[in-house]
């Protein structure tokens, strides 16, 4: 048994998780490259395989022990992801804040002048 059989026994349909203690920045190239893969409609285990195989061609010097140890538990169907949308929600407050500062200034104004 393993952590990642434990979540697909809870209900989680898959899960990708490694067989050992792997370097943080070959995790994280190969996780990037993972997610690219999917989005662009890969299956789970090919994206998978795929990025492992990125890995290796990018670092043809690094051990087994660096881009092994990653597997998939669960099926090979493709993950819909949504493209984010370039604007962010909080990008929004600077010119909402913008138009209220001009809104009041233009109060203040019509006030200061019909006095």
């Amino acid at each position: 048994m393993s952590l990642g059989r434990a979540f697909n026994y809870a209900g989680v349909p898959n899960v990708v998780a490694s067989l050992w203690k792997v370097d943080d920045l070959a995790t994280k190239e190969i996780m990037v490259k993972f997610y690219e893969k999917l989005a662009e409609g890969m299956g789970k285990a090919d994206a998978l395989a795929e990025a492992k195989r990125w890995y290796r061609n990018e670092h043809p010097d690094a051990p087994p022990s660096k881009w092994a140890a990653f597997i998939l538990i669960g099926d090979n169907e493709p993950v819909h992801l949504k493209k984010r949308s370039p604007v962010r929600p909080w990008m929004w407050g600077g010119p909402v804040l913008v138009l209220v500062a001009a809104f009041v200034w233009h109060r203040r104004r019509r006030a200061r002048l019909a006095a």
